[in-house]
């Protein structure tokens, strides 16, 4: 019998990384959006609609199931025409594309990689996991062909595709970016501190705080490591706990790697700190598709930090100072 693994309810429960500690004397504003809750913890009173007003303009945008977003109008259109998009969206896409094209990590993170979740049966909506059978490996062939930037071409806020099997996703950016916009406008509004937690993606405003490593496995703590995020900095985690169902025995994740297949390294969590929600969400796929040797040195190549959990239960801390809760896992400092 096959088993799904993901439940809406707690999808905040089993995000990437938590907050252990948050603002004294806090304003709190909660919701759901992009497919997860949110927390949102203030200095400042809060305006809980202005918060869900900014992350339900991100979806809006970006979204590949909304008919009416700059995304679905872009992979729903006729080969060749150019689609105009908003500004926020032409400054993501670009930074998406900019991603994927790094130096000795191309399509690590790859923003044309829709067709082959969509294959894998990855697309949403997410609680339709259950029964799912990994795909034939002809088909898996036939659609990565596919699955390449150098299918669009973009023009300041225009964007024209080139083949009509195409299609853009920019999912594993684009819950960074919201956060970043969170913060802007928390920042704005005159908050002294604040605590971002987008399911998952932290930001963290005036002040420190202490962050948890949710278990990427079974393990009798809520957290199986912990780290200090500094103020003004960003974490995002990329894992195959997220999203993925059992066939056969065999984890099927939804982090499809370069050849097609979901992401096959040794590691099977990345946290990546760095300066924005954006660059940090963006950096933990690429992270967690290349592995550990190569991902660590896209952390330092990066001016980032970075916690990678291995198949073997070990811990790697690469420039950050990293505090072991479940002692089933053993702490190692990335040389």
């Amino acid at each position: 019998m096959k088993r799904v693994f993901i439940i809406l309810s707690v999808i905040i429960l089993l995000a990437n990384v938590f907050a252990l500690t948050s603002c004294s004397r806090s304003y709190t504003a909660e919701g759901f959006a992009l497919g997860t809750f949110y927390t949102v913890k203030s200095s400042k009173r809060l305006d809980p609609k202005a918060i869900q007003d900014i992350l339900d303009s991100v979806e809006n945008k970006f979204s590949v199931s909304v008919t009416t977003s700059d995304i679905f109008r872009i992979n729903n259109s006729v080969t060749g025409e150019w689609i105009e998009v908003s500004e926020d969206t032409g400054f993501l896409l670009n930074a998406a594309f900019d991603f994927a094209l790094t130096d000795n990590a191309v399509n690590a993170f790859n923003p044309a990689v829709f067709p082959l979740v969509a294959l894998w049966g990855f697309a949403p909506p997410y609680l339709e996991l259950m029964e799912k059978t990994p795909p034939r490996e002809e088909d898996i062939t036939a659609v990565l062909a596919y699955c390449d930037i150098s299918n669009f071409i973009i023009e300041g806020n225009s964007v024209k595709r080139l083949n009509e099997n195409a299609a853009l996703d920019l999912g594993g950016i684009a819950k960074g970016y919201a956060a970043d916009k969170i913060a802007d406008y928390l920042i704005e509004s005159g908050a002294k501190r604040a605590l971002i937690n987008l399911g998952g993606t932290l930001i963290s405003i005036g002040k420190n705080s202490v962050i948890g490593i949710a278990p990427p496995r079974d393990s009798n703590y809520s957290y199986i490591a912990s780290f200090t995020l500094s103020e003004g900095f960003a974490c995002a985690t990329s894992g195959d706990y997220e999203r993925y169902y059992i066939n056969d025995g065999v984890r099927y994740h939804h982090i499809i790697g370069k050849d097609g297949y979901p992401a096959d390294s040794d590691i099977i969590s990345a946290t990546i700190i760095c300066d924005s929600g954006k660059n940090a969400d963006a950096m933990s796929t690429m992270v967690f598709v290349e592995g550990s040797a190569k991902g660590i040195e896209l952390i330092r190549a990066n001016a980032a930090k970075g916690i990678l959990v291995t198949r073997d239960n070990i811990i790697i801390a690469v420039d950050i100072e990293v505090k072991i809760k479940d002692s089933g896992y053993t702490l190692t400092i990335a040389e």
